[in-house]
């Protein structure tokens, strides 16, 4: 299945189960790659989201599936803190975070235990690889999925000088311009080939994983959301807030929902059905 061809179906199709205000009363929420303290962050569209879950009275828990943070570097704007007031405000509300480690929240130590260990003290959010829960009866999985990306094992390979050259100057120009900065990437026709690799190859692991753990699945990483369902596994990624239109996963009743996310909420991209099991 080339998943990288499919993703942007079905995103002219709107759900008209938002009755009231501009978000859901969701049970979980899945979010990934927010990249805090990266200009391409969109943080004025995050803030206003966690606003409105602040209103929701269902919220249960919240699965931020890796790359919460860019780099190491914390000299932050104000609005990137104003993310982690808010989250915090949804967490002493009684709303469980489940921050799970990507590789770009790894960075902020050589140790991968001790990037888990620094980052739980900083954020006060319950750390770890990957996170599993149930719910109706069926088992789900969280991971961030960079562990499935082909180049992760490449990573020696970008700390080559070259490399590290080329990072700083594409760090300059999302400085410079975010809007083109988000661009760039997809119009540079290698870059772009890697991309629908990684997006396949993060598929296939999951689609592996949920067979052999008889589990639903969702991913980050590749910034490219999708929401599937394939031999009865929901397979989902719910992109990122680094592109032009952020997006989420939001789960509720018997419904997994990929939407996007603007100053006027939230649209339906992709719903998918739970499995209907006998409840013991």
């Amino acid at each position: 299945m080339d998943v990288f061809r499919s993703i942007k179906q079905d995103s002219s199709k709107e759900n008209n189960n938002n009755k009231s205000g501009k978000i859901r009363d969701y049970i979980y929420i899945l979010i990934s790659d927010i990249h805090l303290g990266s200009p391409l962050s969109k943080v004025d569209l995050l803030i206003d989201f966690l606003n409105q879950l602040l209103k929701t009275k269902s919220l249960k828990k919240i699965i931020i599936n890796g790359d919460f943070i860019d780099n190491s570097n914390f000299c932050w704007p104000d609005t990137h803190w104003q993310v982690i007031y808010l989250l915090d405000q949804l967490q002493q509300g009684g709303v469980d975070i489940r921050y799970v480690i990507g590789n770009h929240d790894r960075l902020v130590a050589n140790n991968k235990n001790l990037s888990e260990s620094i980052l739980s003290r900083l954020f006060n959010y319950l750390t770890c690889n990957n996170y599993t829960w149930i719910y109706k009866n069926q088992l789900f999985f969280a991971t961030h999925g960079d562990s499935w990306d082909p180049n992760y094992y490449l990573r020696d390979t970008y700390s080559k000088p070259i490399f590290k050259t080329a990072k700083r100057t594409y760090d300059w120009l999302c400085r410079l311009s975010p809007k083109l900065g988000r661009l760039i990437p997809y119009k540079i026709k290698p870059i772009n080939d890697n991309i629908e690799k990684v997006v396949n190859a993060v598929y296939e692991k999951s689609l592996e994983y949920a067979v052999t753990a008889n589990s639903h699945v969702f991913t980050g990483h590749t910034h490219q959301p999708m929401l599937t369902k394939c031999n009865g596994y929901i397979i989902g990624n719910d992109g990122s807030w680094t592109s032009e239109t952020p997006t989420f996963i939001g789960i509720i009743d018997n419904h997994v929902i990929l939407n996007t996310y603007t100053l006027t909420g939230e649209r339906t991209q992709k719903l998918c059905l739970l499995n209907k099991v006998q409840e013991s």
